[in-house]
């Protein structure tokens, strides 16, 4: 039965599109004007191919009647207009837009579907709106190659998956398409993939919802997956993972350069949510993502990523990662991020690893709280790798002792060069741990009574390396908000060429310790937010 619709106000209200949601329009003259010229060589690009125009006053009043006609490779041309119907593409056919106001829609069922004989179609330039069905509640694609650019997909009703798009074993590309409001039961509320490969490059995802993962984007089964310079603002996952983007058994996956604003999930990932996958999130700004239970940023379960040059500032969920949680992970690297302004109402403000192996490496770790414990870098409950290179400035949670970094649970880890200052009570903290190597890290200022070292870590001060001294920061104001701060070492620091000698400096000289020190001390090019570094 059709999923009831129900209006919902999207988290931060600055973040709402317009309701209704008009046409896409051209902002200028002199953009309608390159349009136009794009437009006329389109057209002239495929001699031989026919042109058929449909609209009032054209050779076809009616889409369906133009796309009886086709044939393989010709275009159809939508001159403005409401479409209703169910239109079924059976053969390779370009869609076409040719003026603003081109509008497709259906009374019952799917407006638009695209079978496997369909490959190579494209549909462009129009906008698309209601729809239902089970699978694909506005458009479906099954078995072939598609491409979708500019379009607005809005209000499509999916009872399982895909209330705006469903790609069913299919290659999809989506270019610079819009996806408002639409609904699924289970997964995708705005578009789902299953099988096939994704491709989604620039555009924006909001105010839709899943009834479990999903809410914008949902992919599994897929040999690659692509999403660059889109955004996810305001979607919802019901009961699940994943609000923003859900990515499930699938390789070659690759997030950057987006913005994940506002969206809520019942459970892990509010904003991106990784599940037995490999592949690269980088570059993309994470903000205002809430989780009624764990990861209210960037979750990766039993996956292998590399996770950097993100910003992931003022999340929040109810339980244990309010910033970025990997968890049962056979591999993978948390490198380079700014993780600031994160809270979780029981463990683990800012980073949490458990259960799995992960490297933590020139990250920012600022400013995140913790009810219970875990303030800025917790590694807990069976963890293992390296904490190298980190600046952990200003953390705070209930236990007095973990606030900094720390290693519980019979955790394992390698811990070297990292700048841990300032933060509520404890700076490097172990406990409970398998084993726990420190060494070459600076940790000053921490707590009232001075816990810099403490825990299984209290016997490391002054040895291997083991400092604890003022790292004379650019400047530190300790206001919460780091565009405040300047975190780079100013000259005369105790902690310039003191970390491991065994580790360069990318002018190859000997380490210094925290963020800005080590081979990926200067890597920070594709961070989101300027800071000033």
């Amino acid at each position: 039965m059709p999923i009831q619709r129900r209006d919902r106000a999207l988290a931060g209200g600055a973040f709402r599109p317009p309701r209704p949601l008009p046409p896409l329009h051209l902002a200028s003259p002199r953009r309608a004007a390159l349009a136009a010229l794009g437009l006329v060589a389109l057209l002239a690009s495929s001699a031989g191919a026919a042109d058929l125009h449909v609209g009032n006053g054209q050779a076809y009043a009616d889409l369906a009647d133009a796309l009886a006609q086709a044939e393989t490779g010709d275009r159809v041309l939508l001159h403005a207009g409401q479409y209703v119907g169910n239109y079924e593409v059976t053969r390779p056919v370009e869609i076409l837009g040719v003026e603003d106001g081109v509008v497709l829609e259906a009374e019952n069922g799917n407006v638009l579907n695209l079978s496997a004989s369909a490959s190579g179609s494209s549909v462009s330039r129009l906008a698309v709106q209601g729809g239902s069905g089970v699978v694909g509640g506005a458009i479906s694609a099954q078995g072939g190659a598609f491409r979708f650019e500019r379009l607005v997909v809005r209000e499509g009703e999916a009872t399982v998956a895909g209330g705006g798009l469903a790609c069913q074993d299919a290659d999809c590309t989506l270019v610079s398409c819009a996806f408002f409001h639409n609904e699924a039961g289970s997964h995708g509320g705005g578009v789902a993939l299953y099988g096939g490969t994704l491709s989604v490059t620039r555009g924006i995802y909001a105010g839709n919802t899943a009834g479990m993962l999903g809410g914008g984007v949902y992919a599994v089964d897929s040999t690659k997956v692509s999403v660059d310079s889109a955004r996810f603002l305001g979607n919802t996952a019901e009961e699940g993972s994943g609000a923003g983007f859900f990515v499930g058994d699938s390789s070659g996956v690759t997030v950057t350069r987006g913005v994940f604003q506002g969206n809520h999930s019942h459970e892990m990932g509010a904003a991106i949510s990784l599940t037995n996958s490999t592949g690269i999130v980088r570059g993309n700004l994470v903000e205002h993502n809430e989780a009624d239970l764990d990861v209210g940023g960037i979750a990766s379960m039993t996956s292998d990523f590399e996770i950097s040059n993100n910003v992931v500032r003022w999340n929040t969920c109810s339980i244990a990662a309010g910033g970025i949680y990997f968890i049962t992970t056979p591999g993978g690297t948390i490198r380079n991020n700014v993780v600031y302004g994160n809270e979780a109402g029981q463990t683990a403000g800012g980073i949490l690893i458990e259960d799995g192996i992960g490297d933590i490496y020139n990250n920012v770790v600022a400013y995140n709280d913790a009810v219970r414990g875990g303030g800025g870098i917790m590694m807990g409950r069976g963890g293992w790798g390296t904490v190298a290179q980190n600046t952990v400035i200003g953390n705070s949670s209930g236990d007095l002792n973990t606030d900094g970094i720390s290693a519980i649970s019979e955790s394992d880890f390698l811990v070297w060069n990292n700048l841990v200052v300032a933060n509520e009570d404890s700076g490097l903290f172990g406990e409970d741990s398998r084993e726990v190597r420190i060494a070459y890290n600076d940790s000053w200022g921490n707590g009232a009574a001075v816990m810099d070292y403490s825990g299984e870590a209290d016997a490391e001060e002054g040895r291997n390396g083991n400092i604890s001294a003022d790292p004379l920061f650019e400047s530190l104001a300790l206001t919460g908000d780091l565009a405040d701060d300047d975190l780079r070492i100013a000259p005369g620091s105790p902690v310039i060429d003191a970390g491991d000698p065994a580790v360069q400096d990318p002018d190859g000289s000997r380490s210094d310790i925290g963020a800005f020190g080590g081979p990926w001390g200067d890597d920070w090019s594709d961070l989101p937010v300027d800071f000033g570094w």
